[in-house]
């Protein structure tokens, strides 16, 4: 049975009420016939080879108006890695991130100059020829603070975006939803109670759930803006295992204003319990991107911008 929402996902203005940017919802999207069967398994994301660029950025330079932004952007990022990015507030970082999957074109002013790639794989995203919404669908995005309706179940939280995507076999989607709970690092903590709503969560809780959304749509990438921001340590520590786990089988970039973190998510600081294979460190400052370092140069930089924002004379 459906918990709390489903007889209403069919009603009159439901999907104009269901607006979250962390969801893509493609049009006239043909159902896979491989996912509508009951004995349908979700397989772990294929293993790949690792380094090869997801995504390449030349040239990119942005603006809000007249305002510039992005100033040269050159960035590759490799695949099934932690690429953090980091800065001083107002350098640039959740910009470029959501440049990534065209997110700052909501905003009508926001201009990607002419000069300037961003190929995802061998996709520019912003050739007028691209499925901007089918490419979306690939790309996954964890907000600073995830959106629910706080009186919707936990499990109708990630079983709605299923459903608006053309998956109506409940099997299937209590598959989804399961997997995902599990890949999120959450299930054994809600298993009991995915009919109770969302509300009842905790912040830490909140956001492997909006994590869990996300997975269960299968994306290739993860975006994730300041994800762990507003959590305390513990709940903190939550979020970044499972964002550990999930780096073996996804490429995910994280921006991050906690340097510990970028460090421990980059593999600059060992952990027996949960590793992680190296990352990318990018360190940005008005709208330009000073250094990129290996995970394991973190504490290294060579550029006096580098230098100067890991030991904290900026920030």
């Amino acid at each position: 049975m459906w918990y709390k929402i489903s007889s209403d996902i069919n009603a009159p203005g439901f999907l104009n009420r269901f607006k979250d940017e962390s969801v893509s919802v493609p049009e006239n999207e043909s159902t896979n016939s491989e996912l509508m069967t009951p004995e349908t398994t979700l397989p772990v994301q294929p293993q790949q080879q690792q380094n090869n660029p997801v995504f390449t950025i030349r040239n990119l330079n942005t603006s809000f108006g007249e305002n510039p932004i992005l100033d040269n952007v050159n960035l590759e990022i490799p695949e099934r890695t932690i690429t953090a990015i980091m800065g001083p507030s107002g350098c640039g970082k959740s910009t470029l991130l959501k440049t990534l999957n065209a997110f700052n074109e909501i905003h009508g002013n926001y201009k990607v100059h002419p000069e300037s790639q961003v190929l995802f794989g061998q996709t520019n995203v912003y050739d007028p020829q691209t499925n901007i919404q089918k490419l979306r669908n690939e790309m996954g995005y964890v907000a600073q603070a995830p959106t629910f309706n706080e009186s919707n179940s936990i499990f109708d939280t990630i079983a709605m975006p299923l459903k608006l995507k053309g998956i109506n076999d409940f099997n299937v989607i209590q598959n989804r939803v399961h997997e995902a709970l599990k890949q999120a690092g959450l299930w054994e903590e809600v298993q009991d109670r995915l009919a109770n709503r969302v509300s009842t969560l905790s912040g830490g809780q909140k956001q492997r759930l909006s994590i869990a959304r996300t997975l269960a749509l299968k994306p290739k990438v993860i975006l994730m803006d300041e994800p762990t921001s507003a959590l305390n340590p513990k709940a903190a520590k939550e979020v970044e295992k499972t964002i550990k786990q999930l780096s073996k089988n996804y490429t995910i970039i994280i921006v991050t204003h906690n340097k510990d973190q970028a460090a421990r998510l980059t593999g600059a600081i060992p952990d027996e319990e949960n590793p992680v294979s190296e990352g990318k460190v990018v360190i940005m400052y008005n709208g330009k991107i000073e250094e990129e370092l290996p995970g394991s140069k973190f504490y290294e930089p060579q550029t006096n911008v580098g230098k100067e924002y890991v030991s904290g004379e900026i920030s």
